[in-house]
């Protein structure tokens, strides 16, 4: 009776036991397929992150060249603009440039080179970049500038400028009746257009005209941006590229003339 007792116990442990490792066995394939699902969907991941990786850096290079496609376009229609009947009619007669450019070359009529901006912009190929450099690092510590000019000298601008790694085309742009334009840019798009201007003033075999629009140019953003010039209370700076006389004091409309203020 005894023995027996014994074998059911033993019989009931062994059944236990069987019980306990079909259940350990199940536990651990259970597990395995959990880690083999979870390595194949991380390696899955691994390469969806690849694809959208590769699908950015092709979207990062199309916004790039449509960038362009628009600044090239938008260049166009300035020109186009420019050379209507209407816009001719508004456009008042080219004044004397005046001013030297960075590699020198005065021009006739106008303004000194100090007070037309050239100041110290550089004169020559030689001792001047380290004038550019400075000028390059005070148009990239800008938020922004404003640009007054005639719409020619600005498609002008744009032709150079548009291909840099750091133009943007702006988006605030008035045009007025007699011509000119005022353009908001940022700090970024002014430094882009301050090198491309050196760039152009610096390349051998530019076309005179050329290099005097381009350092007539660059030598007003100097003048501007340079410390003296610096203005109070957070002003936007002003860079103004007219030679134009301003009216006589005693002439006509001015404060000493006829019609003009009095004390």
């Amino acid at each position: 009776m005894v023995f027996g007792t014994k074998r059911e116990a033993v019989q009931s442990l062994d059944a236990r036991v069987t019980g306990i490792e079909s259940g350990i066995r199940e536990d651990v394939t259970t597990r395995t397929q959990l880690l083999q699902a979870v390595g194949t969907a991380g390696s899955d991941l691994g390469l969806r992150i690849d694809d959208l990786r590769r699908a950015q850096d092709e979207t990062t290079r199309e916004l790039t060249d449509v960038r362009r496609d628009i600044a090239e376009l938008l260049t166009l229609i300035e020109r186009q603009r420019a050379d209507t009947p209407e816009c001719r009619a508004d456009s008042p007669e080219p004044a004397q440039a005046g001013g030297a450019g960075p590699r020198g070359g005065a021009g006739g009529g106008g303004e000194s080179d100090e007070s037309s901006g050239g100041g110290q912009g550089g004169h020559s190929d030689d001792g001047h970049l380290d004038d550019h450099s400075d000028l390059l690092a005070q148009a990239a510590g800008l938020a922004e500038a404003r640009l007054v000019c005639h719409r020619d000298t600005w498609a002008f601008v744009v032709e150079r400028a548009a291909h840099g790694e750091h133009f943007r085309m702006p988006v605030d742009i008035s045009h007025t009746r007699n011509g000119t334009v005022e353009v908001e840019l940022s700090g970024r798009t002014l430094l882009a257009v301050v090198d491309a201007l050196w760039e152009v003033t610096q390349t051998p075999g530019t076309a005179p005209a050329t290099h005097h629009l381009a350092a007539q140019t660059y030598n007003r953003i100097h003048g501007a941006l340079a410390p003296s010039c610096a203005t109070a209370g957070g002003d936007v700076v002003r860079i103004v590229i007219d030679d134009r006389q301003p009216p006589d004091p005693d002439g006509p409309g001015g404060p000493g003339g006829p019609g003009g203020a009095t004390g």
